[in-house]
């Protein structure tokens, strides 16, 4: 399968720029469309798919080989996600100014006002009782979590699609804040940031591939996930510039505004973009 130093200086000299995937044939096994290539912020990883090959490798540090194939893979299906048709009787959502619990809490998260503007979709699923916040392309839904305002209902979250990508709300920022859930994206939306939704503490290997498309990240979970916040960071400092902030309570319970001073008082935001520290 040649050394890592001849399969790193094959990978370069395919001259990939940041952002960049590259897939075809193995350049040791002579496997036909089989080797893979990403550079992820100047981090080459690849990874080759024939079952008898073991042409693997990172430019940078030490990665192990399930965790190359996994990005990789997450990286190539980016733009083929799971997909959910949208149920014909998922009901559209109307503000009629009404003070129902329903338009309060959509008020309240800023997710009302993030549909407004395209970055997501509300319906309502009448036969769980369920708020649903989706993503949608080309007609299809391709993420889509419902949430109840009803105590008696179990589970409070429900996801519809058995998807592994995060719920994105991006307003066009070059900066992602990693959050626990979709109200806690909104806020953070609001604010002129990317917010990433993990649904949950649970960090899938494949979230990895959608996060790096950013250039900064900030992993912002409540501090009962301290720990899957430290390892979050971990993994997400291999690739880009990454940091931590440790919360009292979820950023949807904070106005949008102080978004900034809350995350790091040394951090600059102007919109949506890092700046510089001080």
């Amino acid at each position: 399968m040649g050394t890592f130093h001849e399969q790193k200086q094959l990978v370069e000299n395919l001259n990939l720029k940041s952002g960049e995937t590259w897939r075809g044939q193995c350049f040791f096994c002579n496997g036909n469309n089989t080797l893979s290539v990403s550079n992820i912020h100047n981090t080459l990883l690849w990874y080759c798919f024939r079952a008898n090959c073991d042409t693997n490798g990172c430019s940078k540090g030490t990665l192990s080989k399930y965790d190359i194939a996994q990005t990789i893979s997450a990286r190539e299906n980016i733009d083929n996600p799971t997909t959910l048709a949208i149920p014909e009787y998922w009901q559209h959502i109307a503000d009629t100014g009404s003070e129902t619990d329903m338009m309060k809490w959509l008020h309240a998260h800023q997710i009302w006002q993030m549909a407004t503007r395209k970055l997501l979709e509300i319906r309502f699923d009448p036969k769980q009782g369920r708020v649903v916040l989706l993503k949608t392309h080309a007609g299809m839904a391709t993420n889509a979590i419902g949430y109840s305002l009803n105590k008696d209902i179990k589970p409070k979250w429900y996801k519809y699609i058995a998807g592994r990508s995060p719920f994105i709300v991006d307003p066009g920022s070059n900066i992602c804040i990693v959050v626990e859930d979709v109200p806690s994206a909104c806020v953070v939306a609001a604010a002129g940031l990317a917010g990433v939704a993990l649904m949950g503490t649970t960090y899938m290997d494949p979230y990895t591939a959608y996060i790096t498309r950013y250039k900064y990240a900030i992993i912002a979970l409540d501090k009962d996930a301290t720990q899957k916040a430290i390892t979050i960071q971990q993994t997400l400092s291999f690739f880009m510039p990454t940091r931590m902030k440790r919360l009292k309570t979820d950023l949807k319970y904070h106005m949008h505004q102080d978004l900034a001073k809350l995350l790091n008082h040394k951090t600059m935001f102007a919109n949506g973009n890092f700046i510089t520290e001080v």
